[in-house]
């Protein structure tokens, strides 16, 4: 008997899908959610409890992963990032299933926005829309005293950059 893409079959995945399963494990989902996620991925059917028996017998190999998925991290927010990141693609390919392309949309930009592909930029003027810092007016200024000038910010650049590379 032929075994449909949709059938359930118990702990029957291909290296591929289980290291997928381990990844998805490693990274904090719950059995229930890494099902659905191999709905989505792979088209398969399997029930939480046969990811719960990939948890059990693969411990080692799912704490290998996640030393190296904290490595490549190094911080937790950015983790919880990574998890954010992961349930809003998840969301948006139920909407685009869906056919619900304003929705997906949003959520694709709420994706870019957590990544950073996104960056919000805010103009910041001074009363009245006016510069924050007035601008010089140095045209009155000699040759000279322009190259002094120019000697005082490079000796200035050179210290904060001094100062920011041994604070570093």
């Amino acid at each position: 008997m032929k075994t449909m893409p949709n059938e359930t079959r118990r702990h029957k995945l291909n290296d591929v899908q289980k290291e997928f399963v381990l990844r998805c494990l490693a990274c904090g989902f719950y059995p229930k959610d890494v099902a659905d996620f191999v709905k989505d991925e792979f088209d398969i059917r399997i029930k939480p409890s046969d990811v719960s028996y990939y948890q059990k017998r693969y411990e080692d190999r799912i704490a290998e992963l996640r030393e190296e998925i904290a490595g490549d991290l190094q911080k937790i927010p950015l983790a919880k990032k990574l998890k954010r990141t992961a349930f809003l693609e998840r969301l948006a390919t139920k909407l685009y299933r869906q056919r619900d392309y304003k929705g997906c949309a949003g959520v694709l930009k709420q994706i870019a926005e957590e990544v950073g592909g996104i960056v919000q930029k805010h103009e910041v003027t001074g009363m009245g829309g006016k510069d924050l810092i007035p601008r010089s007016d140095l045209s009155h200024l000699t040759d000279e005293e322009l190259g002094e000038l120019q000697e005082i910010l490079e000796r200035a650049d050179a210290r904060r950059d001094q100062t920011g590379a041994s604070g570093a």
